[in-house]
């Protein structure tokens, strides 16, 4: 239990010195999707504890996950295509549309992307 405590604190450090560092860099930009450099600890979607936890009361612990942050700082919604984990860094694919967001999604699925 207690590694999994530390493990959620480290993941948040991780997360938040991610964010204050640098806005992922973007490998490649097209009109219906970006493909961007995830880092590691940083997560696709917003982070909030669970009702109840010790970490709820702490603002700082709602981290905006890598979905998030690029949308408003491009100032575009934007669809994730696939997911990496927190932990995992690596390229990651973000639609710009919905359209185009389904149909690479069911590229993915059908493993042709």
């Amino acid at each position: 239990m207690l590694e999994g405590m530390l493990w959620n604190h480290v993941g948040s450090l991780m997360g938040w010195m991610a964010l204050l560092f640098a806005v992922p860099d973007i490998l490649l930009e097209h009109r219906d999707f970006y493909v961007v450099n995830k880092p590691a600890g940083i997560g696709m979607h917003q982070e909030i504890p669970p009702p109840g936890s010790s970490e709820n009361t702490d603002n700082d612990s709602n981290i905006p996950g890598i979905v998030r942050l690029l949308s408003e700082h491009l100032q575009e919604p934007l669809y994730p295509v696939h997911r990496l984990d927190k932990i995992t860094t690596g390229a990651l694919l973000l639609g710009r549309n919905k359209e185009a967001t389904r149909e690479l999604s069911r590229q993915f699925a059908h493993r042709e992307t």
